[in-house]
């Protein structure tokens, strides 16, 4: 994955579940990812509109700007464009919504990350890192079986994987 072009990214939000029920529904979690949130990151990909992708579950608490009272969680999707790819060109299904540009990014917006430590010091690098890690969760959802509920102890056991490769058993991170 590249280092985004901050100033060309687009965010969108596509609905998943009533937040109160988000744990109780995490099994169901990466069958949304697989069904949904993928094909339209693919197709944005295939189609040469997007490059860079990253996404993280939020809600109103944590910036969706749905309106107040909506207690739903939400993918927060966001997408480079491409070459002269606009909004429009992506041509989003309707569940994608409160679609726009991303707000200008700062040397903040990846704390507490230190990216005065990374190789290449800058914030784009640091959010190309946050690329690979979305990468990382949708390959694991595409990976798996569609009429199996993802297992438990398949994702503690490829987390345990990531925390032998990083050493975290010599630190105070806390790892499953």
């Amino acid at each position: 994955m590249t280092t985004p072009n901050l100033s060309q990214v687009v965010e969108t939000f596509v609905p998943w579940c009533d937040s109160r029920e988000a744990v109780r529904l995490w099994g169901a979690y990466f069958c949304f990812l697989r069904r949904t949130v993928s094909p339209i990151v693919r197709r944005l990909q295939r189609d040469g509109k997007v490059g860079w992708f990253s996404f993280l579950v939020h809600d109103l608490a944590s910036g969706v700007p749905c309106p107040s009272g909506d207690a739903r969680c939400f993918i927060h999707l966001r997408l480079e464009l491409l070459g002269k790819s606009r909004i429009a060109d992506l041509d989003l299904p309707p569940i994608c919504l409160y679609t726009r540009m991303m707000a200008p990014v700062d040397g903040r917006s990846l704390e507490p990350v230190h990216v005065s430590a990374l190789v290449d010091p800058s914030v784009p690098n640091g959010w190309a890192l946050f690329g690979l890690s979305s990468e990382w969760v949708l390959q694991l959802a595409e990976r798996h079986k569609d009429d199996v509920a993802m297992p438990h102890q398949n994702v503690a056991q490829f987390l345990h994987y990531l925390g032998n490769q990083l050493l975290i058993r010599g630190t105070t991170i806390p790892m499953p």
